[in-house]
Order: structure tokens, then C-alpha cells, then sequence
């Protein structure tokens, strides 16, 4: 083992110590100090490339050996730095300083010779270059680490932007993230197309321009898209667009080219947005100043942004749906009920003192349309009825399908009752002509209700209610017709609607009254039944009549509280007669269409006469005309039942409706009720007594019993016993009485009173009710 023993100068190590100390203070310096990046960066490579000939020169006599290795550190060191321009200096600086040692001092105490000094530089050399090297695949994978880093950042900003966006909003956002895009790819116009049905060319829905080109006039373009129809085809086949050099490109025609150069686009690129392998739109760019190579990466890429504007733009689309559902009718297309609401509030807050007209109107009979021809047959027939009625309205008119067979329409700047009438005349005439389905002929016509803003109301609920009761007054007048409202009618809804009110807590407060008028069979002289009529107790308007308040508890659904509440009175009180000893007495008792099909109406029938011990053939059902010559399968069953239970049925009013005499002979009906509207023209109308010849006649051929009401003259009963009608009810025997006052009438064995004195000629009968 041999030792190479040399004197170490103290000085030498004192001067390099200082030179590191120095250079380290100046570099701590220069990077607190607010000098320019770059100048700061360059000054410190400067004082670190020094170090090279300091300590290679310094420390050259002794430690000849190991000292060269110092440049070969720094050298590696430089690779970590992505700046070229160090790792060049550093070289150059070294092999200076080497061949200069070469050069002067080739013999050292430490024995290193020619050979070695050449050995080194050319080992430095080497490491140089692979330095060099290593430095450029360290940073072309850096910048493409920071590229893609970016890429995800935008595509994470794209995504967020779009994601969130709305119908309010949706293009702003679309055209930032196209901004971004471009100013990420450094291109001339970037934009974005939809495919839409039915349409020849596709939509623009956002494009972005480089601030150089807002003001190159001769890129306006005057074509309706980006690309000439060939380009158009090959994306609607799923193909991408690549054109790096339009004017090399061999397969594009002359016309073709002509459409890119008239337009300075040197290079263009699309890829097409896809949703489950359908083209719906294409993301496009055109460079307009330089021509670019469009890379495979670029592709990848640009399919990302294509999936962020396609889920964007499906979802906005999906909205855009979501809503025209919420505010139209699936069937007619036209605006519904909410969004009417919508625009007559808006015109209400917006235009407060501009004057419109609302129209509510209802086809007539459309009912019997859709029984005797089916749903579909009447969707068409609404169909074509929408159609006509828009036909003639003025402009910025609105038609709304309010529901079923009604219709809304908002006449905007129209007060005038004259103007009014003539566009309402005008619909009646458009709409009288025949509509034709399947080659048939149908005839429809409409009643039409009228309010006035701000007259007949100041709200769009009031305006709806008030045009709604006026077109029941057209229905009142005879159909195919229009009615104003009036402040009569007004008036006549303020009451309907406190009564609509009071009526619901009626049974709860006991203003429900029932009262029974007797039947008289006039060949034994005694009282063989009741028939229990309601009356409504109400503090505020007194002693209402049914036909008052029962047609609004079928409305909003009380009739089915009140009407079993009727029911239970009714047996209550004939359980009460029976104990008294009044057997054999009929209770008669009206029931509305309603509660007839209700569920569960027989078994609770069943239930009071078993809870109050009585005759099931004693209770006497009074239902009208439309239930018994109804065929739905729900009302036959049910007189079935009631037959079964040992119920009677009778039908009331006959012959006022829509009698059927076959379904009366099919129906398990016991009983009759000539109307008190033929009763009054007994004397007076020939037609009248003839009718009610035919339905005595009738009820005798059918083995069915017969009820004359309203009898309140003698001619009337001589008339009626005369043509074998002998059950008679009216004021002619009885008024209807409280229980307890019939109690004691009955107590005289069932004798009616003697006759009243022939009353004097009324201008009009009175109604039983």
C-alpha cells in the first residue's frame, strides 16, 4: 500500500471558503431582491459556472487526483435544471479550464500525465452529451407531464363550466369554455354545431374567434355552417375532419377548396359529438393565419371536449323538454293551465293598466263524443279543435288547454265588448265547419265565457272563475253560444262560493234538515209512503233549497257525507214509525249519481237495515234518468245488488232527461215519477198531458208502479185518477212536515185531509222541493 503525502496550504482553503461564503450570500441576495426572474437566474448560474476554474485552479498542485471530479458533480447537477443554457456553460467552462491545465501545468507532484488529461476531457465530454441528453428527455417528459396536467385542468374546468349549466345560461357558458379551448390550442375560431331534426343544416350553438380576428372582415362568413356539405357528410357518418393543409388535400374538390380559401382557412379539424353511436353536432376549429399538423393526441383530446358539450348540451336539451312538458298539453301541443297562469299573471304585474280578455271555453256534448266513439276518436277531434281555434285569433293571442274538453285563450289590448264578439263569432263560424275523422263528418260547437281584466277581475284565478261561470250561463242559454260576465253573475259566485264554504261544516254544526211529504194512494184514501226531502238550516241565508246546494256538494264531493247522512236520518226515523206501530210505510229517498256507484253504497245499505231492524222492501231508492240508462257495468251491478238486498228503486223526474225505454225495461226499476213539469200543464198544454198518458201507459205495460209529484190542483188529480194514476204527491194533500208533525197525521190511521179550496190560478207551480 503506498501513501502520496503532500503539504495542504492553509491559504488555499481559506480562499475558496471565502469565494463559497461570498457566492452563497450574493445568490441569497439576488433571490430576495425583486430584480427579474430570468436577469436573477442567469446571474446565479454565472456565480455557481466561477466556481469551476476557482477551486479546479486552486487546488490543481495538490489534489490533482480527485479535484476534477468536481466539474463532473456540477455537471450532473445541471441536468436537474430545465434551463439548456447551464449545462452548455458548465461544459464549456470545464473543458476551457482542462485543456488550459493540459496546456500549462501537464506534470503535477501527483504524477498525472498527458494521457490522463486527455482521458478526462474526453470523459467530461462524454458526460456532457449524455447530460445533455438526459436533460432533454427529462424535460420534453416534464412539458409533457405540465401539458397534460393542463389538459386535465381545462377538462376539469370545461366539465365543472358546462355541468352547471342552465336554460338561462347555457350559451355564456358554452362560449368560455370554447374560449378556453382556443386559447389553450392557440387557434383562430373554434365553434360547435347541433344536428338538429328535421332541419337542413345544423345549428350554431357557440363559436369563439382570436381577438386578431374580431376585426378581419374577410372572414365573414355567409354560409349557414362551418363546413361545406362533403365535411358535413363525413361527420354525420362518425368521421373526424383533418385537414392540415387545405391545399394539399387531393381529395377535395374545386368548389370545395374554393369554400376554405375564400375564407383564408388554411387548416382545418372536427371531431363529432356522440350520444350511443348517433352524430348529434361537431366541435370544429379553422386556423386561419399558419397551417398546423394536427396530431393523434389533438384527437383524443378534442373526443373529451366533444363528450362535455354533448352531455352539456343533451342535458339543457333534457331541460328544455322537461320544461315545454311542464308548461304544454302532451295531446294538442298547446300551452296548459300553468303557463297560462304564468303569462296572464305576468301581463297583470307587467301592464297594469293595458286591458285584455280572457275567454273560457268548453265544446258542447264532447262527452257523448268520446262514450259513443272512444278516447282516441275524441283526442283527435281536441286535436283539430286547437288547431282551429288559433286559426283566427289576433296577434300575440294565446291558447291554452285549460283540461279536458275546455280551452283558455288570452286576447292581449282587447277590451272592447264589440271587438270581443266578432273574433268569438269568427271562432263559432271556423269551428262550425264539419271536422273529418276517418272520412267521417263531425259537427262541434263550443260555449264560450267572457271576463274582462281589469272589470272582471284583477287576478288570473278571478278572471278563470268569472270567464268559467259565464260560459255556464252560455250552457244555461241552450249551448253554442258566448256570455259576458255580468255583476249579477258575480254576485251569484260570491254566494256560491261562501256556500261551497258553510256547506262543509253543515253536518258537523246539525244544519241538515230532513223533512217528509207523504203519497197518498187515492183509491184506499191512506198515506202508503214518505219521501224524505232535505233542506239546509244555514244561519246566514236561512232555509236553502237541495237544488241549490246539492249540485255544489257533487262539486267538491260532500254529497257523500251528506248523502249517507240522509240515509241514516231517513231509517232512523222509519225504525222510529215502525215501533210506533206505522208498518208497511215506504220511505222514499233521493240519491245522487255520485254516491249510487260509490264503493261500498250497498254493503251500507245492508248495514242500516240491519242496525234499525227494518223491511228492505220498505226503503224506495229514488235515482235519476242518466244513472239507470247508464251503461257503465258499475250502476247495473248496483241496482242488481239492491234488488238482491230487497231494496225498490224508483226513478225520479222521468222522461226529463234522456229516457231509454228499452234500458228501462232491462233496468230492475220498481217504480216511476212523472215529473211536476208535466203536472203544471195539466189544462194548459196538450203536449204536456199526452206525455203523461204515454208514461202511464207505459208503467202499466211494464208492470211498473207510477208516482204523479207535485199535484197541487184538483183538475191536476181528476186528470191523473181519470188516466189510472193513483199514487199522487204534492201540495194538493200534504206540504212536507217535520217528523213529528207527520207523526201525528199518521196517528189519525194514515186519512189525508179533506181537499184545500180550489186555490186561485198561479203564474207558475211550485217545486216539491
Amino acid at each position: 500500500m503506498a501513501y502520496i503525502l503532500v503539504e495542504i496550504d492553509v491559504a488555499e482553503g481559506i480562499f475558496v471558503g471565502l469565494y463559497a461564503v461570498l457566492t452563497g450570500i450574493i445568490i441569497l441576495s439576488v433571490q430576495r431582491c425583486k430584480l427579474d426572474k430570468k436577469k436573477a437566474e442567469m446571474l446565479c448560474i454565472i456565480l455557481i459556472v466561477l466556481s469551476i476554474p476557482v477551486i479546479l485552479f486552486t487546488y490543481y498542485a495538490t489534489a490533482g487526483l480527485t479535484i476534477w471530479a468536481f466539474p463532473m458533480a456540477l455537471l450532473l447537477i445541471s441536468i436537474l435544471f430545465s434551463d439548456l443554457f447551464f449545462l452548455r456553460l458548465v461544459a464549456v467552462v470545464t473543458l476551457i479550464c482542462y485543456v488550459i491545465m493540459l496546456s500549462f501545468k501537464a506534470n503535477v507532484p501527483a504524477v498525472i500525465g498527458t494521457e490522463e488529461h486527455v482521458f478526462r476531457i474526453l470523459l467530461f465530454t462524454s458526460g456532457t452529451y449524455i447530460a445533455a441528453y438526459i436533460q432533454k428527455m427529462y424535460k420534453m417528459r416534464f412539458s409533457e407531464i405540465q401539458k397534460r396536467t393542463q389538459i386535465q385542468r381545462i377538462i376539469f374546468e370545461i366539465s365543472h363550466v358546462l355541468l352547471r349549466s342552465g336554460l338561462s345560461n347555457i350559451e355564456e357558458h358554452i362560449s368560455y369554455a370554447l374560449k378556453i379551448i382556443g386559447n389553450f390550442f392557440d387557434v383562430d375560431k373554434i365553434f360547435v354545431y347541433r344536428f338538429a331534426a328535421g332541419e337542413r343544416h345544423p345549428v350554431q350553438i357557440g363559436a369563439w374567434f382570436h381577438r386578431d380576428l374580431l376585426s378581419v372582415s374577410q372572414y365573414e362568413d355567409k354560409t349557414p355552417v362551418d363546413f361545406p356539405s362533403f365535411c358535413l357528410s363525413q361527420l354525420r357518418a362518425k368521421k373526424k375532419i383533418i385537414f392540415s393543409d387545405i391545399e394539399s388535400q387531393v381529395f377535395l374538390s374545386k368548389k370545395e377548396k374554393d369554400f376554405f380559401t375564400k375564407r383564408n382557412i388554411q387548416s382545418a379539424f372536427a371531431v363529432p359529438l356522440l350520444d350511443n353511436e348517433n352524430t348529434v353536432g361537431f366541435l370544429g376549429v379553422h386556423m386561419i393565419h399558419r397551417r398546423r399538423v394536427w396530431k393523434e393526441d389533438d384527437t383524443q383530446i378534442f373526443r373529451i371536449f366533444a363528450n362535455l358539450f354533448v352531455t352539456a348540451i343533451l342535458k339543457i336539451e333534457n331541460e328544455k323538454h322537461i320544461e315545454y312538458m311542464a308548461y304544454h298539453d302532451s295531446l294538442t301541443g298547446l300551452p296548459n293551465r300553468i303557463y297560462f297562469n304564468h303569462l296572464v299573471s305576468s301581463e297583470i304585474k307587467n301592464c297594469r293598466n293595458h286591458p285584455f280578455t280572457v275567454l273560457f271555453i268548453d265544446l258542447d256534448s264532447f262527452k257523448n263524443i268520446n262514450d259513443s266513439k272512444g278516447h282516441e276518436y275524441g283526442d283527435k277531434v281536441l286535436i283539430q279543435t286547437a288547431q282551429r281555434l288559433k286559426k283566427d285569433l289576433p296577434f300575440a293571442s294565446i291558447v291554452s288547454r285549460f283540461g279536458g274538453d275546455e280551452f283558455l285563450i288570452f286576447l292581449p289590448g282587447i277590451s272592447s265588448t264589440e271587438r270581443v264578439e266578432t273574433i268569438v263569432k269568427k271562432m263559432m263560424k271556423t269551428l262550425s265547419a264539419p271536422i273529418n275523422i276517418k272520412g267521417e263528418p263531425l259537427f262541434v260547437t263550443f260555449s264560450c265565457g267572457i271576463a274582462l281584466f281589469p272589470k272582471d277581475g284583477k287576478t288570473v284565478n278571478t278572471l278563470i272563475k268569472h270567464a268559467d261561470s259565464a260560459m255556464y250561463a252560455s250552457k244555461a242559454r241552450g249551448k253554442n253560444c258566448y256570455s259576458f260576465c255580468t255583476p249579477e253573475l258575480k254576485k251569484g259566485i260570491a254566494t256560491q262560493n261562501s256556500l261551497q264554504q258553510q256547506l262543509f261544516t253543515a253536518v258537523e254544526k246539525d244544519e241538515l234538515v230532513l223533512y217528509y211529504q207523504p203519497q197518498v194512494d187515492v183509491v184506499t184514501g191512506k198515506i202508503f209512503g214518505v219521501e224524505a226531502l232535505l233542506h239546509w238550516a244555514n244561519e246566514n241565508f236561512g232555509i236553502i233549497s237541495p237544488s241549490v246546494f246539492i249540485p255544489i256538494s257533487e262539486q267538491n264531493g260532500i254529497i257523500i257525507s251528506i248523502g249517507n247522512w240522509v240515509l241514516r236520518k231517513s231509517c232512523e226515523q222509519l225504525h222510529k214509525w215502525n215501533k210506533a206501530g206505522f208498518t208497511n210505510l215506504s220511505m222514499a229517498i233521493n240519491v245522487s249519481g255520485r254516491q249510487f256507484v260509490e264503493s261500498g253504497f250497498v254493503s251500507y245499505i245492508a248495514s242500516l237495515i240491519k242496525e234499525f231492524d227494518l223491511d228492505p222492501s220498505c226503503i224506495d231508492l229514488e235515482i235519476t234518468e242518466n244513472i239507470y240508462i247508464s251503461h257503465d257495468n258499475n250502476s247495473e251491478k248496483v241496482m242488481t245488488d239492491l234488488k238482491n238486498l230487497g231494496v225498490k228503486i224508483s226513478v225520479d223526474d222521468f222522461a226529463t232527461e234522456y229516457s231509454s225505454v228499452k234500458r228501462l225495461k232491462l233496468a230492475p226499476v220498481d217504480k216511476i215519477k212523472i215529473s211536476n213539469e208535466f203536472i203544471c200543464g195539466i189544462g194548459r198544454d196538450k203536449k204536456d198531458e199526452a206525455i203523461i198518458r204515454s208514461i202511464i201507459s207505459l208503467a202499466k205495460n211494464l208492470k211498473v208502479k207510477v208516482v204523479a209529484e207535485g199535484v197541487e190542483r184538483e183538475s191536476q188529480l181528476d186528470f191523473l185518477t181519470e188516466n189510472g194514476c193513483t199514487l199522487i204527491q204534492g201540495f194538493y194533500f200534504y206540504k212536507p212536515l217535520p217528523a213529528k208533525k207527520l207523526t201525528d197525521i199518521l196517528k189519525t190511521d194514515f186519512t189525508p185531509p179533506p181537499p184545500p179550496p180550489m186555490p186561485r190560478m198561479r203564474k207558475k207551480c211550485i217545486h216539491k222541493r
